[in-house]
């Protein structure tokens, strides 16, 4: 990814609670480069290092090694999102279009073309055409869903092409769920231009008696809404310094920017 998303990123250690940690660092600036540093690294999406900076408590909470894999998406891309989208919308308007004919998606008197055509009439949404193979949605739009032409009367397969160039395939039957895979790689989309990356503010910094910080920062994302939001970090001294040992959301915030 080429940034993490601040709230995958603070979601993911929500659950830690509690502090750990010994006496060493125990100044506000120390606090305070440590924060700079983990925010600088969460919002640049180097999970390696940002994982380095957890505590021993909060780096077990995430899985250990796997803490980095926690920060990172494995799924399909995210330019995609909208294809698999039309590509489930496809395959639930084929299956409603199939219980006129208790299951069938083709019969005798009912072609695959007549089953795109009945599938645009169920969801006004899709565009939906007939080809043969993945590749006959090279160069679709992620709106439209492409109808195999072997599809049988009991299992129908459909493609649509994500604005990455990868082309999904759902296939299954009426009376279960699709199975949804990426089957060939089409035409990408022109990259979009970049949005601007989260910036953050460390607002402020308290060093409690016994060595732990908390420090206030507020993220800037111009991509959500609201633009800004507080949270909370919770550092703890160590034999190497502070480690950040949780996130802390502001719970009032969150009800108030709710719907």
């Amino acid at each position: 990814m080429a940034r993490l998303r601040m709230a995958t990123a603070l979601a993911a250690v929500l659950s830690l609670a509690g502090f750990a940690g010994t006496a060493r660092a125990d100044n506000a600036s120390d606090a305070r480069a440590v924060a700079d540093r983990f925010m600088a690294a969460l919002i640049a999406g180097d999970s390696k290092t940002a994982c380095s900076l957890f505590s021993p408590r909060a780096l077990a909470a995430l899985g250990g090694p796997d803490c980095p894999n926690r920060f990172t998406s494995a799924g399909p891309s995210d330019a995609d999102i909208d294809a698999l989208d039309t590509l489930l919308s496809a395959f639930k308007a084929a299956r409603r279009s199939s219980a006129r004919r208790h299951g069938d998606f083709v019969r005798k008197g009912f072609t695959v073309r007549q089953l795109a055509r009945d599938m645009q009439r169920i969801d006004g949404e899709l565009t939906v055409k007939v080809g043969k193979g993945p590749l006959a949605a090279k160069g679709q739009l992620a709106t439209t869903a492409v109808v195999d032409t072997r599809t049988t009367a009991r299992r129908v397969v459909i493609y649509v092409e994500g604005d990455s160039g990868a082309v999904y395939r759902a296939t299954g039957t009426a009376f279960d769920d699709p199975t949804v895979r990426k089957v060939a790689d089409g035409t990408p989309e022109a990259p979009k231009p970049p949005s601007a990356p989260p910036t953050y503010t460390i607002d402020s910094v308290a060093v409690a008696s016994d060595g732990k910080a908390v420090v206030s920062i507020t993220v800037t994302d111009p991509t959500a809404s609201p633009s800004s939001s507080p949270f909370y970090l919770l550092l703890v001294p160590s034999d190497r310094g502070y480690l950040v040992d949780d996130i802390l959301l502001p719970l009032i915030a969150l009800v108030g920017e709710g719907p």
